[in-house]
C-alpha cells in the first residue's frame, strides 16, 4: 500500500513539474499579455505543449486504468464476477476509473493553479480583446471553469474508453502505453477524416472542428485545436466515445459471457 501510495504521489508530482516548467517557459518567451487564465490554458493546449500531453496520458492512464485493468490480467476478476455479475463488475469499475479521473484531476489542477497565483499573481483585464483563449465564455474565469469541468468529464470518458478495450490486450507493459498509442492512432485518424469532409463541406473552422473531433484531445482539450467551436468540439467527441465504450464492453461481455471457463 505505502509503495502504491509513493507511486501516485510520484506519478501527479510528475505531471505537475512538466506542467511548471512549460508554464515558466511560455513567460520567459517574453509573451506581450500574461493574463493568469491565458497562462494556465496555454499550458493545456496539445498543440502547443504535446511533451506535457503525452506525459499527462502515460501519468492519468496508470493512475487512472491500471488497477482495473489488472483485475482482468490476473484473472481476480473472475472472484468478483462469480458473485454480483459481468455488468456490475465492469459498471463497478467504470465507477472507480470516474471518481480516480476526477480525483487526480482536481488534485492536479488545484495545485498547478495555486502555483500560478503564488508565482504569477491573478492579472486579468477589462479588455476581453487583449484574451486569446475565449472558447466557452467571454468571461475569462468562467472560460476556464467551463473548461476544468468538460475537460474532467472528457478525462472520464476516455478513461473508461481505455478500459474496454484493455480485455483485447493481454500484454500489461504494451497496456500501459495504450492511452498515449490511441492518442496517435486519433490524431491519424482525425487528419484523414477531416481532410475527406473539407473536400466535400469546403475547408471552414467549422468542417476542421468537426474533423478533429475523433482525436482525445477533443474530450481533454475541447476546442483548443482552433480556439473555438469548444462546445461543439466536446460534444462530438464525447458521443464517438461513449458510443464506441457501449459497443466495446456489450462485444466483451457478450464474448466473456460464451467462452469464459
Amino acid at each position: 500500500m505505502i509503495k502504491k501510495n509513493i507511486k501516485q504521489i510520484l506519478l501527479i508530482l510528475l505531471v505537475f513539474i512538466v506542467g511548471i516548467f512549460f508554464i515558466e517557459e511560455y513567460i520567459n518567451k517574453g509573451i506581450e499579455e500574461d493574463f493568469f487564465t491565458d497562462l494556465y490554458l496555454y499550458l493545456w493546449n496539445g498543440n502547443l505543449n504535446i511533451v506535457f500531453l503525452i506525459v499527462f496520458l502515460v501519468a492519468f492512464h496508470e493512475l487512472c486504468v491500471m488497477d482495473s485493468y489488472k483485475k482482468i490480467f490476473n484473472h481476480f476478476d473472475k472472484y468478483i464476477i462469480t458473485r454480483i455479475g459481468y455488468k456490475k463488475f465492469y459498471l463497478n469499475e467504470y465507477r472507480i476509473i470516474s471518481l480516480k479521473s476526477i480525483a487526480y484531476y482536481f488534485i492536479v489542477h488545484f495545485f498547478l493553479i495555486f502555483y500560478c497565483l503564488i508565482r504569477f499573481g491573478y492579472k486579468t483585464s477589462n479588455n476581453l480583446e487583449l484574451f486569446k483563449y475565449h472558447i466557452f465564455n467571454n468571461n475569462p474565469l468562467v472560460n476556464l471553469i467551463i473548461f476544468i469541468i468538460l475537460s474532467s468529464l472528457g478525462l472520464i470518458i476516455l478513461n473508461c474508453f481505455i478500459f474496454s478495450i484493455g480485455s483485447f490486450i493481454k500484454n500489461i507493459y504494451l497496456f500501459r502505453f495504450t492511452s498515449l498509442a490511441f492518442f496517435f492512432i486519433s490524431l491519424l485518424f482525425s487528419i484523414l477524416f477531416s481532410t475527406v469532409i473539407q473536400k466535400i463541406f469546403g475547408s471552414t473552422e467549422l468542417i476542421k472542428t468537426i474533423g478533429q473531433s475523433f482525436m482525445v484531445t477533443s474530450l481533454i482539450q475541447p476546442g483548443m485545436a482552433f480556439m473555438m467551436y469548444g462546445y461543439l468540439n466536446f460534444l462530438i467527441a464525447a458521443i464517438i466515445y461513449v458510443t464506441l465504450t457501449i459497443i466495446i464492453i456489450s462485444i466483451v461481455i457478450k464474448y466473456r459471457t460464451t467462452y469464459d471457463g
